[in-house]
């Protein structure tokens, strides 16, 4: 009965975060958490979640041509190096400190799901603004923001096991103008390659459930291939918010607990 109850919920998590762009890993934490898993072997089960059920959105968000492929290339190899290096690292804390960590920078990320609205349409001609097109969009790219910020958000994906779009998706809509569609689809390709980053350092240093992260990987692949189907016909904003204050109840549980 666990089996049930645990691929159900991984499977729902899968399909609404897949549709909005983010990892879920938010929620894959919690659920496995409560599932009786050890942080580290959540973490390591979630990481792997997500880059089963990133890759699959990123393949349907292609194929209907949403996804920045040169602005997920630029900005994400250094977030994929601090995923791997904190999910290496990761028996260094406390696993008390980190599902406090978790609860804190959910309550951080359901806020900016829930102000998050589409950016300004500016584009600037500064020597560190990228000029991008995407869907016949134009936007610039402010990369002294996102460099440093999307890398800060891989080292909290690797510590903590989430794929970090609950924060690159709003920081590519705010901060740096990426249309909403495009700032989903290009998220959810850079979280499939952050969660196998970070899932390899976890994996060196034997997390893995193996069990676990197959029959769960392939409710994650299925929820990925129906998320970005379902997003693009839904209002991907009332989605959002709903997710969002479901995540905020999830974060005052961790910290509570």
């Amino acid at each position: 009965m666990r089996y049930i109850y645990l691929s159900a919920g991984i499977f729902l998590a899968a399909v609404i975060a897949s549709g909005i762009g983010i990892g879920g890993g938010v929620f894959y934490v919690p659920f496995l958490l409560r599932a009786s898993f050890s942080y580290y072997r959540a973490s390591t089960v979630s990481l792997f979640i997500i880059m089963v059920m990133g890759t699959t959105a990123a393949l349907m968000y292609h194929r209907v041509g949403y996804v920045d492929w040169r602005l997920a290339l630029l900005i994400d190899p250094l977030t994929d190096g601090c995923a791997f290096l904190s999910g290496y690292f990761s028996e260094s804390f406390d696993e008390r400190i980190l599902e406090f960590l978790l609860g804190v920078v959910i309550i951080i990320g359901s806020y900016f799901m829930i102000r998050q609205t589409e950016g300004r349409k500016i584009v600037r001609k500064r020597w560190f603004h990228w000029q991008r097109r995407c869907k016949n969009k134009v936007y610039s790219v402010n990369l002294l923001l996102a460099l440093p910020l999307t890398a800060t958000a891989g080292f909290l994906a690797g510590l903590l096991g989430i794929g970090g779009g609950i924060f690159k998706v709003p920081l590519m809509v705010l901060l740096c103008n990426v249309p909403m569609k495009t700032a989903v689809a290009t998220s959810s390709l850079m979280v499939g390659v952050t969660g196998a980053t970070g899932f390899l350092g976890h994996l060196l240093k034997g997390h893995f459930d193996v069990r676990w992260g197959m029959i769960l990987g392939c409710t994650a692949f299925l929820g990925g291939m129906v998320g970005p189907r379902i997003s693009i016909r839904l209002n991907r904003s009332l989605l959002r918010k709903i997710f969002a204050v479901a995540i905020l109840g999830i974060g005052l549980w961790l910290i509570v607990k």
